[in-house]
């Protein structure tokens, strides 16, 4: 299996740990001692220790029988271990049981490196591993030369370690003396937030799918949130915040009222995720599930006043902005289709908002509009600039309703 399909099967992999202290190896700092408890698929009397494995390059695979990108690696390892392994030994941790592992080789792709079962997680620690799949390799001296994802190994990048090349050292900040965890997290907050990048851990080199749920390492802090197409990052964030982001819908259409005022607060970090998925293993985690139903609501449609449309354009779309600053809400943008602004409208107003014209018209926005959250205030401002007004209708809508789960916790929450 190529490294690109690899990235394709691979859906997910979600991890929600404690906080961790900060500190790990390094990049060109020596392996902690191994401490595997029991050792599988290995030759009778083979130990995974740093002194029985001198002399050797070591590929330290961790990973889980449930974790679905795991077990899509399988048969992309199987063949590097094919080619590398008289050269370097492949062990594939895990904290699972012997008995878990057997079961999962039944009907699972067969694993042909060694097992090493972690069962106190102490291998897991030392190397604060957060995510899964993650791999760590060690060179023939027990340093640590990459921590990376099983769908960047290809022969190549195999054959320069084996050549003597290192991924770029990692960057983990040292705290200064006497410093506390909560004041390093806050440096490191400082230096910036991209989507899909927890910024906690900058050594890790992102992989191109994660997904991370935990508890907030840093609650001292406001939200932050930053978004793209390809990933999100939200760090203390309650879960009603993370839903309606996630979800996407006006307050009208997504009713998070069983929540109560839930004080919990959570880090997202996700990327190369589809945002169905997302939710669904949100909701797993939070131990939450979703409904849908249908409801009558007030809805605007929105279409062309007596004069005709104003400000129309026919140049490309170069995107918008807009700006909120609690007395008013502005939008700018040189081409926006109608389709875009109803969008926002309908986000400003928290109910539904469909377009009465040609969703494709574009209009030449610079738009200030009232900071209300009312119709019949927003209305002018849009009749005056653009030529549109907002006419009122009922209708019924789907509603996503959302809700503690009436089941185990063990058991995953499934959309009706």
């Amino acid at each position: 299996m190529t490294p690109a399909l690899l990235r394709l099967v691979a859906p997910l992999c979600l991890a929600m740990l404690a906080p961790p202290i900060l500190a790990q190896p390094a990049i060109g700092e020596r392996s902690p001692e191994l401490g595997i408890e029991e050792l599988l698929n290995a030759p009778e009397g083979a130990e995974a220790t740093l002194d029985a494995l001198s002399g050797k390059f070591v590929v330290l695979e961790f990973w889980a029988t449930w974790c679905g990108p795991c077990v899509a690696a399988i048969p992309h390892l199987n063949e590097l271990h094919e080619t590398f392994g008289d050269r370097m030994a492949f062990i594939s941790v895990t904290d699972e049981d012997r008995a878990t592992f057997e079961a999962f080789q039944e009907d699972e792709p067969v694993i042909a490196n060694w097992i090493g079962i972690d069962a106190d997680r102490s291998l897991f620690e030392a190397y604060k591993v957060r995510g899964i799949p993650t791999t760590i390799i060690l060179n023939d001296e027990g340093i640590v030369v990459a921590r990376t994802h099983p769908s960047r190994l290809n022969t190549e990048r195999m054959e320069a370690y084996l050549a003597g090349e290192r991924d770029e050292p990692s960057a983990v900040p040292t705290p200064p003396d006497g410093a506390d965890t909560e004041n390093l997290l806050a440096s490191l907050l400082s230096r910036g937030v991209r989507p899909g990048v927890d910024p906690y851990h900058p050594s890790e080199a992102p992989p191109d799918t994660v997904l991370i749920i935990r508890d907030a390492l840093l609650t001292r802090e406001g939200t932050t949130t930053t978004w793209s197409g390809v990933g999100g990052t939200m760090l203390n964030a309650g879960p009603d915040a993370m839903l309606r982001r996630l979800y996407a819908l006006p307050e009208a259409r997504l009713d998070l009222t069983a929540l109560g005022a839930a004080e919990s607060r959570h880090d997202l970090v996700f990327a190369g995720i589809a945002l169905d998925t997302v939710r669904a293993e949100l909701l797993r985690t939070l131990r939450l599930e979703e409904h849908r139903e249908r409801r009558t609501m007030t809805a605007y449609r929105l279409v062309a006043g007596p004069d005709g449309l104003r400000a129309t354009t026919t140049g490309p779309d170069l995107g918008y902005s807009t700006m909120f600053n609690g007395r008013s809400f502005r939008i700018t943008g040189s081409s926006v289709e109608a389709g875009t602004l109803a969008g926002l409208l309908e986000n400003r107003l928290g109910l539904p908002v469909e377009v009465g014209i040609d969703a494709g018209t574009r209009f030449e926005i610079d738009l200030e509009l009232p900071g209300s959250a009312r119709a019949d205030d927003i209305e002018p401002g849009l009749s005056e600039a653009l030529g549109l007004r907002l006419e009122r209708f009922e209708s019924e809508r789907e509603v996503v309703v959302i809700r503690p789960a009436d089941r185990s916790p063990d058991r995953a929450a499934a959309p009706d």
